[in-house]
């Protein structure tokens, strides 16, 4: 694994926290509490250099796993483990472990798309500022 920012070392002195950096997280690790939940215990995590999957899990006598790997990640990850819509998970062999289909749906990541946008003056000394927005344009 790599080294870890200087930004991330600052935030990982608990020591309830452990914060990973060069690995990439293949699966979240699911087991059922006694009344038959799923429960989310731990990540499974390929190291980015290669090599055997690293399993991670949680304190047995109360922990939990954050998964912050963004708009597009965390659902992937989600559907990886079995978490999303059983019509999509099972035709490409994933074995559904919690039914939820709306894992996946709907994605907006923040993505940026550089706009150019031409401003003209308006001679109309009638058009006002709302209907020059409207229209596209901007007064200088």
């Amino acid at each position: 694994m790599r080294p870890r920012p200087s930004c991330v070392r600052r935030s990982a002195t608990a020591r309830n926290l452990q914060v990973w950096t060069g690995a990439h997280i293949s699966r979240v690790l699911l087991e059922r509490d006694a009344s038959g939940a799923q429960r989310a215990v731990g990540i499974e995590a390929i190291p980015v250099e290669g090599g055997e999957p690293v399993r991670a899990r949680v304190n047995p006598q109360g922990g939990e796993v954050i998964l912050c790997t963004g708009a597009i990640g965390t659902p992937q990850i989600l559907q990886l483990s079995g978490i999303g819509d059983a019509a999509l998970l099972k035709p490409l062999g994933v074995e559904v472990q919690h039914a939820l289909p709306g894992v996946g749906a709907n994605l907006q990541d923040h993505l940026q798309d550089p706009c150019r946008v031409r401003r003209h003056r308006c001679e109309d000394a009638e058009h006002d500022d709302a209907d020059a927005v409207r229209q596209g344009a901007d007064r200088p």
